[in-house]
């Protein structure tokens, strides 16, 4: 009986490559179903840091140059906190995870809580059909404190990280929940966490920026308030003199 020696892949294959990769998403997708607790961020039910950068792997392998990192900073937690509590402060999180999510996920492109994994490698004996455990679709990520991410799946250009970038914006703003937003594109071969780098680069520009701009109007608010008390000092001053004068 002659047996057929089984048929061993190149470790330097792109075949192999992908079969390493797909066995690695599934016992992520196992891992996620067994302990979700390690996945979440208690406060929000948003993805934690774990499953951010577990995310961005998967993006930047599945994916490449089809997506963005969006990174977000809230403004104004510190202040909750020191006058109203602890307990307003984590509202505040919640609210904003709840804003964020909102503008990624519109009505028109509802997500599903699960989504399902179907990976087929053509030509080759070795076909893997729907995984058992489904991962758990998450996109919007709090890794810690005020900081959050999201994953923008199916971005291949500038001009729809702008668009997604304002509606954050413009969300958080109108649940009363400030913060600066900035984008990035992956552009192989850059990496997805050299992408998350590259957004925070970009948004601790912008909010030195902001803080700037706010300075310099504080201090242009000041000069004209000192010109407008100035004006008005003067005109008493002459108005004085005047009916002094008048006296005499």
């Amino acid at each position: 009986m002659n047996l057929e020696a089984p048929q061993q892949l190149d470790p330097n294959s792109q075949m192999h490559e992908r079969l390493l990769n797909f066995v690695r998403d599934s016992i992520d997708a196992v891992r996620e179903r067994a302990f979700p607790e390690h996945y979440t961020d208690e406060l929000t039910g948003l993805g934690n840091r774990y499953a951010f950068n577990i995310g961005l792997r998967k993006a930047e392998l599945s994916e490449p140059g089809n997506f963005g990192v969006a990174a977000i900073d809230l403004t104004g937690l510190k202040e909750k906190n020191d006058i109203y509590g602890h307990a307003a402060g984590d509202k505040f999180l919640v609210l904003a995870g709840k804003s964020i999510q909102r503008s990624v996920r519109s009505e028109s492109d509802p997500r599903e809580e699960e989504r399902v994994t179907d990976q087929v490698f053509v030509n080759s004996r070795i076909w893997f059909g729907r995984l058992a455990a489904k991962p758990l679709i998450r996109d919007v990520f709090r890794t810690g404190g005020d900081e959050y991410y999201v994953i923008l799946h199916g971005v291949s250009n500038e001009d729809d990280l702008a668009k997604i970038s304002e509606r954050i914006t413009t969300n958080l703003v109108e649940d009363k929940v400030a913060g600066t937003v900035e984008v990035e594109l992956h552009k192989p071969p850059r990496t997805g966490i050299e992408t998350r780098d590259a957004a925070d680069i970009k948004m601790m520009k912008k909010k030195e920026r902001q803080k700037i701009d706010q300075r310099n109007a504080q201090i242009e608010a000041g000069t004209r308030m000192q010109r407008t008390w100035l004006m008005l000092g003067t005109y008493a001053m002459r108005k004085s003199g005047l009916e002094d004068r008048r006296r005499r």
